[in-house]
């Protein structure tokens, strides 16, 4: 029995071919974007507490309201959206109708109430307003800087329907 592991077979694709061929010269931007992508997640983290903190709402039940809010759903279609199991699915929409905040029709189609509707409104506007603030820790050369490194315009055309 040969207990000597197979790299070639054992080895992502993407793995082999970095061996194999070595850095570009795009690998420094290839290390920015990544690096934006963890400081992004950091900030999403931190944001998901603002959120936490105010309307005591988890991550997950404030990303399950903002799907049936979008688009009335099925649990079997909310936690296809979500990515979830039918197990973690269903105690996160059994939560959010006790608190109000969806109903389900006699076809197990779950819709946001109106004050699920606010509720996703207030949460975003909660994730502004803490963005807002954390974008004052920025100097004027980063605040200046940032719209071209994210290849977009900003604007604060959204409007918040309920908040």
């Amino acid at each position: 029995m040969n207990l000597q592991r197979d790299d070639d077979a054992t080895e992502s694709g993407i793995l082999r071919l970095l061996k194999r061929e070595g850095p570009t010269e795009n690998v420094s931007i290839a290390v920015a974007i990544l690096d934006h992508i963890e400081q992004a997640g950091q900030m999403r983290a931190i944001l998901d507490c603002a959120v936490d903190d105010v309307l005591d709402l988890r991550a997950s039940q404030v990303s399950a309201l903002k799907e049936i809010a979008s688009s009335p759903c099925t649990i079997e279609e909310l936690a296809d959206r979500l990515g979830l199991i039918m197990a973690a699915a269903q105690p996160t929409v059994d939560s959010l109708v006790d608190l109000g905040y969806v109903v389900a029709t006699g076809s197990d189609v779950y819709y946001a109430t109106e004050a699920g509707l606010a509720t996703v409104d207030r949460a975003d506007a909660i994730r502004y307003r803490s963005a807002d603030l954390a974008s004052g820790q920025l100097t004027a050369e980063q605040r200046a800087e940032l719209p071209a490194l994210l290849g977009v315009g900003f604007s604060s055309a959204r409007q918040l329907r309920r908040a």
